[in-house]
């Protein structure tokens, strides 16, 4: 007798295969659109954290700013923070590694991105 086609065992091991190959391909799309969606965000925050520190450097690199002991420094700080036109957070202390003592570090956050500067 001459038999055509497959056996029932070689099609229950066919669908099988596909379906754990199908399983994998889903979960590597998956990941890789949660990458890109990741990426994004930091891309974001990191345009967001160098604006923001770009704006405090405009505010803070003036000759009575840098004139200015710590303590008025971080009063500038917080006056410019409230001028900001980007989401972001703004930390000043004073900097206690200095030598002059008149200097600040200023710590920009915006989401998981930290820039830090000190004036």
């Amino acid at each position: 007798m001459n038999a055509r086609g497959f056996t029932l065992i070689e099609t229950i091991l066919a669908i099988i295969l596909m379906s754990i190959l199908g399983f994998m391909a889903a979960q590597l799309i998956s990941a890789s659109l949660r990458g890109s969606a990741e990426s994004a965000r930091q891309v974001t925050d990191l345009a967001n954290a160098a604006t923001a520190m770009e704006q405090l450097i405009a505010a803070l690199n003036t000759e009575s700013s840098l004139d200015a002991e710590a303590g008025l420094r971080i009063k500038d700080v917080e006056s410019a923070q409230k001028k900001l036109t980007v989401d972001a957070t703004v930390n000043a202390v004073p900097f206690p590694y200095a030598s002059s003592g008149n200097a600040i570090l200023v710590t920009v956050s915006s989401g998981a991105v930290e820039l830090t500067r000190v004036f």
